[in-house]
Protein backbone atom coordinates (compact mmCIF):
# COMPACT_ATOMS: atom_id res chain seq x y z
CA UNK A 1 0.00 0.00 0.00
CA UNK A 2 1.06 3.56 -0.69
CA UNK A 3 1.24 6.19 2.04
CA UNK A 4 -0.67 9.39 1.22
CA UNK A 5 -0.51 12.81 2.78
CA UNK A 6 -2.10 16.18 2.10
CA UNK A 7 -0.08 19.39 2.16
CA UNK A 8 -2.25 21.91 4.06
CA UNK A 9 -2.99 24.79 1.71
CA UNK A 10 -5.48 27.63 1.52
CA UNK A 11 -4.23 29.11 -1.75
CA UNK A 12 -3.95 25.84 -3.69
CA UNK A 13 -1.08 23.93 -5.25
CA UNK A 14 -0.60 26.69 -7.84
CA UNK A 15 1.79 28.44 -5.43
CA UNK A 16 3.85 25.35 -4.56
CA UNK A 17 6.58 26.43 -6.96
CA UNK A 18 6.80 29.85 -5.25
CA UNK A 19 6.97 28.27 -1.79
CA UNK A 20 9.58 25.83 -3.03
CA UNK A 21 11.58 28.73 -4.46
CA UNK A 22 11.51 30.47 -1.06
CA UNK A 23 12.67 27.25 0.59
CA UNK A 24 15.54 26.88 -1.85
CA UNK A 25 16.56 30.52 -1.50
CA UNK A 26 17.02 29.91 2.22
CA UNK A 27 19.69 27.32 1.45
CA UNK A 28 23.45 27.83 1.49
CA UNK A 29 25.94 26.69 -1.08
CA UNK A 30 27.58 23.44 -0.09
CA UNK A 31 31.30 24.02 0.61
CA UNK A 32 33.64 23.01 -2.19
CA UNK A 33 35.40 20.39 -0.07
CA UNK A 34 32.09 18.52 0.37
CA UNK A 35 30.51 18.94 -3.04
CA UNK A 36 32.34 16.10 -4.82
CA UNK A 37 31.84 13.71 -1.90
CA UNK A 38 28.11 14.42 -1.82
CA UNK A 39 27.73 14.03 -5.58
CA UNK A 40 29.60 10.72 -5.51
CA UNK A 41 27.33 9.47 -2.72
CA UNK A 42 24.21 10.47 -4.65
CA UNK A 43 25.41 8.75 -7.81
CA UNK A 44 26.99 5.60 -6.31
CA UNK A 45 24.91 4.91 -3.19
CA UNK A 46 21.52 6.42 -3.94
CA UNK A 47 21.68 5.67 -7.67
CA UNK A 48 20.28 9.10 -8.57
CA UNK A 49 21.28 11.13 -11.57
CA UNK A 50 23.33 14.08 -10.39
CA UNK A 51 21.80 17.33 -11.60
CA UNK A 52 23.37 19.76 -9.16
CA UNK A 53 20.72 22.41 -9.76
CA UNK A 54 17.93 20.11 -8.56
CA UNK A 55 19.30 18.43 -5.44
CA UNK A 56 19.22 19.77 -1.89
CA UNK A 57 20.81 18.33 1.23
CA UNK A 58 19.31 19.01 4.65
CA UNK A 59 21.46 18.48 7.72
CA UNK A 60 19.36 18.33 10.89
CA UNK A 61 17.96 16.20 13.69
CA UNK A 62 14.79 14.52 12.49
CA UNK A 63 11.68 14.79 14.63
CA UNK A 64 10.28 11.26 14.29
CA UNK A 65 13.45 9.25 13.78
CA UNK A 66 16.80 9.12 15.54
CA UNK A 67 17.60 12.38 17.29
CA UNK A 68 21.24 12.16 16.19
CA UNK A 69 22.57 14.07 13.17
CA UNK A 70 20.97 13.06 9.89
CA UNK A 71 21.26 14.00 6.24
CA UNK A 72 18.18 14.24 4.02
CA UNK A 73 18.57 14.31 0.23
CA UNK A 74 15.83 15.81 -1.96
CA UNK A 75 15.68 15.57 -5.75
CA UNK A 76 13.27 17.80 -7.72
CA UNK A 77 11.83 17.55 -11.21
CA UNK A 78 11.63 20.38 -13.76
CA UNK A 79 8.48 21.80 -12.08
CA UNK A 80 10.17 21.85 -8.66
CA UNK A 81 8.13 18.98 -7.31
CA UNK A 82 10.04 16.55 -5.09
CA UNK A 83 10.63 13.27 -6.93
CA UNK A 84 12.84 11.38 -4.48
CA UNK A 85 13.84 11.58 -0.84
CA UNK A 86 16.59 9.69 0.97
CA UNK A 87 17.18 9.73 4.73
CA UNK A 88 20.71 8.97 5.90
CA UNK A 89 21.99 8.59 9.44
CA UNK A 90 25.17 10.57 9.98
CA UNK A 91 26.57 14.02 9.32
CA UNK A 92 28.90 15.43 6.67
CA UNK A 93 32.01 14.34 8.59
CA UNK A 94 30.80 10.74 8.64
CA UNK A 95 29.83 11.03 4.98
CA UNK A 96 33.41 11.98 4.11
CA UNK A 97 34.70 8.99 6.10
CA UNK A 98 32.13 6.67 4.50
CA UNK A 99 30.48 5.88 7.85
CA UNK A 100 26.87 6.86 7.08
CA UNK A 101 23.95 4.45 6.80
CA UNK A 102 20.93 4.82 4.51
CA UNK A 103 17.74 4.53 6.56
CA UNK A 104 15.22 4.81 3.73
CA UNK A 105 14.70 5.83 0.12
CA UNK A 106 11.34 6.93 -1.27
CA UNK A 107 9.69 8.07 -4.49
CA UNK A 108 7.18 10.90 -4.29
CA UNK A 109 4.12 11.27 -6.52
CA UNK A 110 2.15 14.54 -6.62
CA UNK A 111 -1.58 14.24 -7.23
CA UNK A 112 -4.07 17.06 -7.80
CA UNK A 113 -5.02 19.36 -4.94
CA UNK A 114 -1.87 18.94 -2.88
CA UNK A 115 -2.32 15.20 -2.31
CA UNK A 116 1.00 13.33 -2.36
CA UNK A 117 1.91 9.66 -2.49
CA UNK A 118 4.97 8.30 -0.66
CA UNK A 119 6.34 5.01 -1.95
CA UNK A 120 9.20 3.52 0.07
CA UNK A 121 11.60 1.88 -2.36
CA UNK A 122 13.98 0.80 0.40
CA UNK A 123 13.95 0.64 4.20
CA UNK A 124 16.74 -0.59 6.44
CA UNK A 125 14.90 -2.92 8.82
CA UNK A 126 17.85 -2.95 11.21
CA UNK A 127 16.36 0.28 12.55
CA UNK A 128 13.25 -1.55 13.76
CA UNK A 129 15.41 -2.71 16.67
CA UNK A 130 15.86 0.98 17.53
CA UNK A 131 12.10 1.67 17.50
CA UNK A 132 12.19 3.14 13.99
CA UNK A 133 9.55 1.39 11.90
CA UNK A 134 8.31 1.98 8.37
CA UNK A 135 5.37 4.06 9.60
CA UNK A 136 7.68 6.50 11.40
CA UNK A 137 9.81 6.81 8.28
CA UNK A 138 6.76 7.62 6.14
CA UNK A 139 5.61 10.20 8.67
CA UNK A 140 9.06 11.79 8.72
CA UNK A 141 9.17 11.95 4.93
CA UNK A 142 5.79 13.65 4.94
CA UNK A 143 7.09 16.23 7.43
CA UNK A 144 9.99 17.01 5.11
CA UNK A 145 7.76 17.46 2.07
CA UNK A 146 5.25 19.56 3.99
CA UNK A 147 8.00 21.88 5.24
CA UNK A 148 8.99 22.66 1.66
CA UNK A 149 5.51 23.54 0.40
CA UNK A 150 3.68 24.76 3.50
CA UNK A 151 3.97 27.88 5.66
CA UNK A 152 3.28 27.21 9.34
CA UNK A 153 0.77 29.68 10.72
CA UNK A 154 -1.61 28.01 13.17
CA UNK A 155 0.72 25.61 14.90
CA UNK A 156 4.28 24.82 15.76
CA UNK A 157 6.30 23.54 12.85
CA UNK A 158 7.17 20.31 14.69
CA UNK A 159 3.53 19.24 14.74
CA UNK A 160 2.05 17.04 12.02
CA UNK A 161 -1.57 17.93 12.62
CA UNK A 162 -2.82 15.76 9.74
CA UNK A 163 -1.16 12.37 9.73
CA UNK A 164 -0.42 10.60 6.44
CA UNK A 165 -2.54 7.49 5.78
CA UNK A 166 -2.00 4.17 4.04
CA UNK A 167 -4.44 3.42 1.21
CA UNK A 168 -4.83 1.35 -1.95
CA UNK A 169 -5.50 4.42 -4.10
CA UNK A 170 -5.93 8.18 -3.92
CA UNK A 171 -9.73 8.04 -3.50
CA UNK A 172 -9.44 5.81 -0.44
CA UNK A 173 -6.75 8.14 0.90
CA UNK A 174 -9.01 11.18 0.51
CA UNK A 175 -11.79 9.42 2.46
CA UNK A 176 -9.39 8.48 5.27
CA UNK A 177 -7.96 11.99 5.47
CA UNK A 178 -11.47 13.46 5.60
CA UNK A 179 -12.42 11.12 8.46
CA UNK A 180 -9.28 12.19 10.27
CA UNK A 181 -10.28 15.83 9.96
CA UNK A 182 -13.84 15.13 11.09
CA UNK A 183 -12.60 13.21 14.13
CA UNK A 184 -10.39 16.16 15.02
CA UNK A 185 -13.50 18.33 15.26
CA UNK A 186 -14.82 16.09 18.05
CA UNK A 187 -11.41 15.77 19.74
CA UNK A 188 -10.84 19.53 19.79
CA UNK A 189 -14.30 20.20 21.19
CA UNK A 190 -13.70 17.73 24.03
CA UNK A 191 -10.33 19.31 24.81
CA UNK A 192 -11.58 22.89 24.65
CA UNK A 193 -14.72 22.16 26.70
CA UNK A 194 -12.62 20.53 29.41
CA UNK A 195 -10.52 23.69 29.60
CA UNK A 196 -13.46 26.11 29.48
CA UNK A 197 -15.57 24.37 32.15
CA UNK A 198 -13.22 25.15 35.03
CA UNK A 199 -14.02 25.69 38.68
CA UNK A 200 -14.38 29.10 40.33
CA UNK A 201 -10.78 29.41 41.47
CA UNK A 202 -9.49 28.76 37.98
CA UNK A 203 -10.88 32.14 36.96
CA UNK A 204 -7.71 33.51 38.51
CA UNK A 205 -5.39 31.25 36.51
CA UNK A 206 -3.74 32.96 33.57
CA UNK A 207 -2.10 29.64 32.72
CA UNK A 208 -5.45 27.92 32.23
CA UNK A 209 -6.81 30.76 30.13
CA UNK A 210 -3.82 30.86 27.81
CA UNK A 211 -3.79 27.08 27.40
CA UNK A 212 -7.47 27.06 26.51
CA UNK A 213 -7.21 30.00 24.12
CA UNK A 214 -4.16 28.50 22.37
CA UNK A 215 -6.04 25.24 21.91
CA UNK A 216 -9.09 27.05 20.53
CA UNK A 217 -7.06 29.10 18.06
CA UNK A 218 -5.14 26.05 16.88
CA UNK A 219 -8.40 24.15 16.51
CA UNK A 220 -9.97 26.93 14.44
CA UNK A 221 -6.87 27.14 12.27
CA UNK A 222 -6.86 23.42 11.59
CA UNK A 223 -10.59 23.35 10.87
CA UNK A 224 -10.02 26.11 8.31
CA UNK A 225 -7.57 23.78 6.59
CA UNK A 226 -10.14 20.98 6.89
CA UNK A 227 -12.63 23.25 5.16
CA UNK A 228 -10.10 23.86 2.39
CA UNK A 229 -9.52 20.09 2.07
CA UNK A 230 -13.26 19.51 1.85
CA UNK A 231 -13.65 22.25 -0.74
CA UNK A 232 -11.07 20.50 -2.95
CA UNK A 233 -12.07 16.85 -2.49
CA UNK A 234 -15.42 16.57 -0.60
CA UNK A 235 -17.55 19.65 -1.20
CA UNK A 236 -20.62 18.12 0.43
CA UNK A 237 -18.85 18.24 3.82
CA UNK A 238 -17.92 21.95 3.80
CA UNK A 239 -20.91 22.90 6.00
CA UNK A 240 -19.73 20.55 8.75
CA UNK A 241 -16.44 22.42 9.08
CA UNK A 242 -18.21 25.78 9.06
CA UNK A 243 -20.52 24.68 11.89
CA UNK A 244 -17.49 23.45 13.80
CA UNK A 245 -15.82 26.88 13.44
CA UNK A 246 -18.95 28.61 14.75
CA UNK A 247 -19.11 26.24 17.70
CA UNK A 248 -15.46 26.81 18.61
CA UNK A 249 -15.92 30.55 18.32
CA UNK A 250 -18.80 30.30 20.80
CA UNK A 251 -16.55 28.43 23.21
CA UNK A 252 -13.90 31.10 22.67
CA UNK A 253 -16.40 33.80 23.63
CA UNK A 254 -17.31 31.86 26.77
CA UNK A 255 -13.75 31.60 27.98
CA UNK A 256 -13.09 35.27 27.20
CA UNK A 257 -16.14 36.14 29.27
CA UNK A 258 -14.78 34.11 32.18
CA UNK A 259 -11.36 35.70 31.80
CA UNK A 260 -12.81 39.20 31.96
CA UNK A 261 -14.52 38.35 35.23
CA UNK A 262 -11.13 38.86 36.90
CA UNK A 263 -11.31 42.70 36.69
CA UNK A 264 -14.96 42.55 37.77
CA UNK A 265 -14.08 40.49 40.84
CA UNK A 266 -11.37 42.96 41.75
CA UNK A 267 -13.71 45.86 41.10
CA UNK A 268 -16.37 44.67 43.57
CA UNK A 269 -14.49 45.71 46.76
CA UNK A 270 -13.74 49.09 45.21
CA UNK A 271 -17.37 49.57 44.20
CA UNK A 272 -18.54 48.62 47.69
CA UNK A 273 -16.13 51.08 49.29
CA UNK A 274 -17.21 53.85 46.93
CA UNK A 275 -20.85 53.18 47.81
CA UNK A 276 -20.13 53.41 51.52
CA UNK A 277 -18.14 56.64 51.15
CA UNK A 278 -20.55 58.50 48.89
CA UNK A 279 -23.94 57.03 49.81
CA UNK A 280 -23.70 56.13 53.50
CA UNK A 281 -21.12 58.37 55.20
CA UNK A 282 -22.66 61.69 54.10
CA UNK A 283 -25.91 60.66 55.83
CA UNK A 284 -24.43 59.53 59.16
CA UNK A 285 -21.34 61.69 59.54
CA UNK A 286 -21.83 65.46 59.59
CA UNK A 287 -18.08 66.17 59.53
CA UNK A 288 -17.75 64.53 56.13
CA UNK A 289 -14.65 65.85 54.42
CA UNK A 290 -15.33 66.22 50.71
CA UNK A 291 -11.73 67.01 49.81
CA UNK A 292 -10.37 63.86 51.43
CA UNK A 293 -13.07 61.74 49.83
CA UNK A 294 -12.33 63.20 46.42
CA UNK A 295 -8.75 62.00 46.81
CA UNK A 296 -10.12 58.61 47.85
CA UNK A 297 -12.25 58.56 44.72
CA UNK A 298 -9.33 59.34 42.45
CA UNK A 299 -7.19 56.66 44.08
CA UNK A 300 -9.94 54.05 43.93
CA UNK A 301 -10.79 54.77 40.29
CA UNK A 302 -7.09 54.61 39.46
CA UNK A 303 -6.82 51.27 41.27
CA UNK A 304 -9.96 50.03 39.55
CA UNK A 305 -8.67 50.90 36.08
CA UNK A 306 -5.01 50.04 36.50
CA UNK A 307 -4.66 47.28 39.04
CA UNK A 308 -6.64 44.42 37.42
CA UNK A 309 -4.98 44.80 33.99
CA UNK A 310 -1.61 45.14 35.70
CA UNK A 311 -2.30 41.97 37.67
CA UNK A 312 -3.22 40.15 34.47
CA UNK A 313 -0.18 41.45 32.59
CA UNK A 314 2.26 40.48 35.34
CA UNK A 315 0.93 36.95 35.69
CA UNK A 316 0.72 36.50 31.92
CA UNK A 317 4.35 37.58 31.54
CA UNK A 318 5.36 35.23 34.33
CA UNK A 319 3.51 32.35 32.69
CA UNK A 320 5.21 33.01 29.36
CA UNK A 321 8.57 33.39 31.07
CA UNK A 322 8.32 29.97 32.62
CA UNK A 323 6.61 28.25 29.69
CA UNK A 324 8.38 29.82 26.73
CA UNK A 325 11.02 32.26 27.92
CA UNK A 326 13.46 31.26 30.62
CA UNK A 327 14.23 27.63 29.81
CA UNK A 328 14.45 28.00 25.99
CA UNK A 329 16.50 31.19 26.30
CA UNK A 330 19.02 29.60 28.64
CA UNK A 331 19.16 26.52 26.44
CA UNK A 332 19.71 28.56 23.26
CA UNK A 333 22.36 30.67 24.97
CA UNK A 334 24.16 27.56 26.18
CA UNK A 335 24.05 25.97 22.71
CA UNK A 336 25.60 29.10 21.21
CA UNK A 337 28.37 29.06 23.81
CA UNK A 338 29.08 25.39 23.19
CA UNK A 339 29.19 25.92 19.42
CA UNK A 340 31.64 28.78 19.77
CA UNK A 341 33.85 26.84 22.18
CA UNK A 342 33.78 23.76 19.96
CA UNK A 343 34.32 25.86 16.81
CA UNK A 344 31.62 23.93 14.97
CA UNK A 345 31.48 24.58 11.27
CA UNK A 346 28.48 26.42 9.89
CA UNK A 347 27.47 23.56 7.63
CA UNK A 348 26.86 21.15 10.51
CA UNK A 349 23.18 22.05 10.31
CA UNK A 350 21.10 23.70 7.60
CA UNK A 351 19.82 23.40 4.04
CA UNK A 352 22.40 23.18 1.27
CA UNK A 353 22.27 23.45 -2.50
CA UNK A 354 24.73 21.41 -4.52
CA UNK A 355 24.72 23.98 -7.30
CA UNK A 356 28.09 25.66 -7.69
CA UNK A 357 28.55 29.38 -7.23
CA UNK A 358 28.12 31.35 -10.44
Amino acid sequence: MTCYGWIPTLAGEEIFDLLCEEFILSSEKLPENLRDVVKDFIRDKLNWSVDVSKVLVISNNLFDLKKSNNLTFLQFNANWRIERIAIVEGDFKKLVRGEVTIIANAEIVFHDGGLIGIILTSFNRDYEKQNVDQRKVERQIFRIIRDVYHVHTHHKHQDVLLEPVCANDSNEAKDKLLKQYLKKIVDYHKEVKARVDLGFWHYFSIFKYKDAEDTILQAIGEIIYGESFSEIFHRNHISRFRRAKDSLQTLHNRIKAKYYLIPIIFALPSATLLTVIYAVLPLIWKYYNTTVDLIHLILLVFALLIFPPLFIIIFTLLSYAFRFGIVPSVKNWWNKVVKKLSKWKRYETGIFNLKSED
